[in-house]
C-alpha cells in the first residue's frame, strides 16, 4: 500500500470534490425550483439514497479491516470477490425492497416522486451501493489516484448535468437520468481497473469470521444513522416536503467538522489504545486534552461564525426565499459546539465500544419522543430543539464512564479556559462584521468574503505556540509509538 501521506492527499481531495459538487448541486436546484415543494420533494429521494448508502459502508470498511488482518496474499486478494459480490448482491437487495415498499415511502413522506419514478429511483439507489465499494478497493490496492481521477469525472459530468438543467430546463426525471448515467459511467470505468473481482477462484460468501465483525459495525452504523436522520424523517412525516426542504437547507452540517474531527479520531485511537494497554491514564489526559485545544482552535471560530452570520450566509447561498432556513441553521449549528472532544473515540480506545453504541442507542430514543413532541408544536424548529437537547444531554454518559473507568474529570481534558478564549475572542470579531453588515446593509456575500480573514485573526491571536508547533507535535508522536 501506498504511504498514509498519499492516500490522505487523494482522500481529502476527492472527498472534498464529493462534498463540494452536492451542495454545488444543491445551491442550484433550491434556486432553479422555485416551488419549496418541488425541490424538497427531490431532497427527500437523496435522504433514503444517502442512508442506505451509508448503511451499506460496513462492507467496504470491512474489506480494509481485513486487508490489514489477513497477512498472506492468497487471502488478501480472495476477500477482494467475497466483498464484492456480497455489496453487489446487498445492492440488489436493498434496490428491490425500496423498489418494492416505493407506495409506503411515498405515503410516509407525503411524495409522490417515489412511486413515479421508483424505478430510476430503485436504479440509482443500487448504483451508489455498488460504487460506494470502490474507494476501499482502490485504497488497498493503492491505486486512489485512479480512484481521484474518476472523481474528477464525476465532477465534471454533473457540472455538464447542471449547465443542461440550466439550458434545457430538465425536470425531475431527466435529472434522475442525467444522474443515473453518471453513476453507470463511474462503475463502469472503476469495473474496468477492477476486473480481479471477477478472475479470482473462490467462494463469493463472506466468512463467519468476516460477517462476525461487519454485522456489529452494521448494527452501530445504523444506530448512529438513525440518530442523525431522525429528525429529517420525522419533519417528512409529520409536516411536509415544502417544510423538509426548509429544513433540510437549514440543516447543514458543516463539511469542516467531519474534516477536523475525523483527523482528530484517525489520530487519537491508535495512540490512547496503546497508553491504556500501559496504563498511562495521565498521558492520556494529556493527549485527550491537547487534542481538544487543537479541535477548539479550529472549529470554534468556524461554529462561532456561522451560529451568528447563520441567517446571511444560507440566503447568500439559497435567495431569500429560504430566510427560516437561515435560522434554523444557526440553532442546528449551535448543537457542535462540544464536538471538539471525541468522546466516541476516547471510549473505543479504552475498551467501551459497547457503551458507545448503547449510548447511540439512548440519543436516538431521547430524539424520537423529542421530536415527536416538539415537532407538532414547533415545526421545523422543534426538529432542531430535539437535535439540541439529545445531543447535549448525550454527553452526560460518556463523561460519566470516563471518570468511572479512567477517574478523570471533565475539566481534567476540556481546556476550559483556552476553550472560552477561543469562544469569546470569535463571538466578538463575529458582532464586529455582523454590525458592519447590518448597519452599512453591506451585500449578503460579504459574509464569505469576512470569513477569510476574521478565521486567520483568531488562528494568530487565540493560537497556543505549541499548538502549532511542529517539532513539538512531532515530538509528542514519537513519545507515543515509544520511539
Amino acid at each position: 500500500m501506498k504511504s498514509i501521506r498519499y492516500n490522505t492527499i487523494y482522500l481529502v481531495a476527492a472527498n472534498s470534490l464529493q462534498v463540494g459538487l452536492g451542495l454545488v448541486l444543491s445551491i442550484y436546484l433550491a434556486r432553479f425550483f422555485e416551488e419549496k415543494e418541488i425541490f424538497g420533494k427531490y431532497q427527500q429521494l437523496f435522504i433514503i439514497i444517502n442512508f442506505l448508502v451509508s448503511f451499506s459502508s460496513g462492507i467496504p470498511m470491512g474489506l480494509s479491516y481485513f486487508f490489514g488482518t489477513y497477512l498472506d496474499y492468497t487471502s488478501r486478494i480472495q476477500i477482494y470477490k467475497r466483498f464484492w459480490w456480497s455489496m453487489f448482491f446487498l445492492s440488489l437487495v436493498l434496490g428491490g425492497v425500496i423498489f418494492l415498499f416505493n407506495p409506503i415511502l411515498a405515503d410516509f413522506f407525503q411524495n409522490n416522486y417515489f412511486s413515479e419514478y421508483s424505478i430510476l429511483f430503485s436504479g440509482l439507489l443500487t448504483l451508489k451501493i455498488i460504487n460506494s465499494y470502490y474507494l476501499q478497493y482502490y485504497l488497498t490496492r493503492g491505486k486512489l489516484q485512479f480512484y481521484f481521477v474518476v472523481i474528477v469525472i464525476e465532477f465534471i459530468l454533473s457540472i455538464i448535468l447542471i449547465a443542461s438543467i440550466y439550458q434545457f430546463n430538465l425536470q425531475i426525471k431527466e435529472i434522475l437520468i442525467g444522474l443515473i448515467l453518471i453513476s453507470l459511467t463511474k462503475l463502469i470505468v472503476f469495473g474496468s481497473k477492477s476486473l480481479l473481482v471477477f478472475k479470482i477462484k473462490g467462494p463469493i460468501i463472506l466468512t463467519k469470521k468476516e460477517l462476525d465483525y461487519i454485522l456489529p459495525m452494521i448494527a452501530i452504523s445504523m444506530a448512529s444513522l438513525l440518530t442523525l436522520y431522525t429528525d429529517k424523517f420525522m419533519i417528512s412525516s409529520i409536516l411536509n416536503p415544502k417544510s423538509f426542504a426548509e429544513y433540510q437547507v437549514g440543516a447543514f452540517s458543516i463539511p469542516f467538522i467531519g474534516i477536523i474531527t475525523g483527523s482528530v479520531v484517525t489520530a487519537l485511537i491508535p495512540a490512547l489504545a496503546k497508553l491504556k494497554s500501559e496504563g498511562n491514564i495521565s498521558e492520556i489526559k494529556t493527549q485527550l486534552r491537547n487534542a481538544t485545544k487543537k479541535t477548539s482552535l479550529f472549529l470554534v471560530p468556524i461554529l462561532i461564525y456561522c451560529i451568528l452570520l447563520g441567517p446571511h450566509l444560507i440566503t447568500a447561498l439559497y435567495t431569500e426565499n429560504y430566510k427560516n432556513s437561515g435560522y434554523i441553521f444557526q440553532l442546528y449549528t449551535a448543537s457542535y459546539l462540544l464536538t471538539v472532544i471525541a468522546f466516541s473515540a476516547v471510549m473505543n480506545a479504552i475498551g467501551l465500544q459497547k457503551w458507545v453504541l448503547l449510548n447511540t442507542i439512548l440519543n436516538l430514543t431521547l430524539n424520537v419522543i423529542l421530536n415527536l413532541i416538539l415537532i407538532p408544536k414547533y415545526g421545523n424548529f422543534g426538529a432542531v430543539y430535539a437535535t439540541l437537547a439529545s445531543t447535549y444531554l448525550g454527553y452526560f454518559l460518556p463523561i460519566y464512564l470516563l471518570k468511572k473507568q479512567i477517574s478523570v474529570n471533565f475539566l481534567e481534558y476540556f481546556p476550559f479556559r483556552f476553550y472560552s478564549k477561543i469562544l469569546l475572542l470569535s463571538t466578538a470579531l463575529a458582532l464586529i462584521i455582523l454590525y458592519l453588515m447590518n448597519h452599512y446593509n453591506l451585500y449578503k456575500w460579504f459574509a464569505f468574503i469576512a470569513a477569510v480573514p476574521f478565521y486567520f485573526i483568531i488562528l494568530i491571536i487565540a493560537a497556543d505556540k505549541s499548538i502549532l508547533d511542529k517539532n513539538q507535535v512531532i515530538n509528542r508522536i514519537k513519545k507515543i509509538g515509544g520511539k
